[in-house]
């Protein structure tokens, strides 16, 4: 669980850092879809699961999400407040 959580710092601190490349008009479009997509699909998918391995995958899938898409909208704050 360490492990996954420090690649999900990671990866919403490497955004964080490329983040003027988010903010074309036609990537923050597809963008937000995918990443709306995938909240919705691992928020539904971890209710059919009974391994709490996978629970616990699809739920740093979904906050890592979350984070970025945060981040392409512009609140910095939020994004952090949503890793702790």
């Amino acid at each position: 669980l360490v492990h996954s959580s420090t690649l999900v710092a990671a990866g919403v601190w490497f955004v964080m850092r490329y983040d003027y490349l988010l903010h074309f008009s036609w990537s923050v479009i597809i963008f937000s879809t995918m990443l709306l997509l995938t909240v919705f699909v691992t928020g539904v998918s971890s209710l059919f699961f009974l391994d709490l391995k996978k629970i616990v995958a699809l739920s740093t899938c979904n906050n890592i999400s979350w984070c970025v898409l945060y981040l392409i909208f512009g609140d910095v704050a939020l994004s952090l407040f949503q890793l702790i």
